[in-house]
C-alpha cells in the first residue's frame, strides 16, 4: 500500500513548481518573439516566487498536519507531466499556446488539491488544501490577466 503524508505532497508541489520554473526558462530559447519571452520570462519568475511561497507556507502548517499520513495518496502522474514536458516538443510558442499550456499544468495543480481535499480524513488537512486550492485558482486569474495585459502591448 502506498502512504505519503502532508509534508510529503507539499514537497511534490514544491517541486513541481521549481520544475516549471526550469521549463520555461529553457523555453525562452526556443523563440524570438518579444512577447512570447517576457511572457515566458514571467512565468518562470511566477514559478520560481511559488516555489519559494510554498516553503514559507510548509514553515506555517503544524507539524501535526504535516505528518498525517493518507493512506490513498493521489497518483503522482497529477504532477509528473513535468517530468514528461520536453522543450523541444512543444509546438505552439505563442502567447496564446503558452497561456494555453501554462493553464493545462496550473489545472494539474488543482486536480491535485481536489484530490487531496476529498482523501483527507482530517478538517486540519482538508483546510491545507482548500487554502491551496483557493489560492491556485487565484494565481490562475492573475496569470490570465497578466497574460492578456502582455498579449495587448
Amino acid at each position: 500500500m502506498a502512504f505519503e503524508t502532508t509534508k510529503d505532497v507539499l514537497d511534490h508541489v514544491r517541486e513541481f513548481h521549481q520544475q516549471l520554473s526550469e521549463f520555461y526558462r529553457n523555453l525562452i530559447d526556443k523563440t524570438d518573439k518579444e512577447r512570447v519571452r517576457m511572457l515566458l520570462d514571467y512565468l518562470s519568475r511566477h514559478e520560481k516566487h511559488l516555489e519559494e511561497s510554498m516553503v514559507r507556507y510548509e514553515a506555517e502548517v503544524s507539524e501535526r498536519v504535516l505528518k498525517t499520513w493518507f493512506q490513498y495518496p493521489p497518483p503522482k502522474e497529477i504532477l509528473g507531466i513535468c517530468k514528461t514536458l520536453a522543450v523541444d516538443e512543444v509546438e505552439d510558442l505563442s502567447v496564446d499556446g503558452v497561456i494555453k499550456l501554462a493553464l493545462e499544468l496550473d489545472n494539474c495543480l488543482i486536480d491535485l488539491y481536489k484530490e487531496m481535499i476529498r482523501g483527507s480524513g482530517s478538517e486540519e488537512v482538508r483546510e491545507v488544501f482548500q487554502s491551496l486550492l483557493d489560492m491556485e485558482k487565484q494565481e490562475e486569474l492573475e496569470l490570465v490577466r497578466d497574460s492578456l495585459e502582455l498579449k495587448d502591448l
